[in-house]
């Protein structure tokens, strides 16, 4: 299935690869590794994860310290927020 990544997801990463590059360039790979892998999970399981908030599915990642939130139709997954898991749950609502 086809995975889609929203621009405000695209900044989420951008933010926190920003944020672990400052502190270490094996976290910000790290990161990023788990990040593919688990596109690549959706990819093959496009209901992997659970039923969140407002219609939305979370997929635990990197080592469980980030979430992958996304949507899932017939036709593609949209990833549409990726933070740290002490972020506001549901912030990715009240975007524009």
């Amino acid at each position: 299935m086809n995975v889609r990544v929203d621009d405000d997801a695209i900044n989420d990463i951008a933010e926190i690869r920003g944020w672990l590059r400052e502190r270490s360039a094996l976290q910000e790979a790290a990161f990023l590794s788990e990040l593919e892998r688990a596109i690549d999970q959706l990819r093959a399981h496009p209901r992997s994860g659970t039923h969140y908030i407002g219609g939305t599915r979370k997929l635990l990642i990197a080592d469980r310290h980030y979430l992958v939130v996304h949507t899932v139709d017939e036709e593609a997954v949209l990833i549409v927020a990726v933070a740290h898991t002490s972020r506001k749950p549901g912030f990715w609502l009240e975007r524009d």
